[in-house]
Parts: C-alpha cells; structure tokens; sequence
C-alpha cells in the first residue's frame, strides 16, 4: 500500500520519462463503401468482396461449400 501511495503522490518527472514516439503512426485508413451479400445479406466492406456464380458474396459465403 506504502508503494502504491508512494506512486500516485509523485511528480510526473519522478516516475516517467516522457520521449518522442520511435514509430511513425499507421496511415489513415481508405474509406470504402459497404456492399450487401447476395447470399447471407450482410452488408461488408466492398474490397472484402468475392464473385461466386455470377454474384457478389462475402468472404465466409465465399469459403462455405
């Protein structure tokens, strides 16, 4: 408990060293529109899509047999 106040009663600069980010942060995100699968009608993100017997599925419809 000693340790625990100890900690919290302590000055930023006493328990941390503050330095700049090694890795550069990830790219944003491309933004893509949503389709609807024709077998389970789920909406996914249009570059997960699959063509399976002339129709745009999901992958998990894609993959069932």
């Amino acid at each position: 408990m000693e340790k625990a106040a100890a900690i919290l009663s302590a000055a930023e600069k006493e328990i941390m060293t503050i330095t700049p980010a090694a890795a550069l942060p990830p790219r944003e995100a491309t933004i893509r529109s949503s389709l609807r699968c024709a077998q389970c009608n789920e909406k996914f993100m249009e570059s997960r899509s699959r063509q399976k017997d002339g129709k745009t599925v999901c992958i998990p419809c894609f993959e069932a047999r």
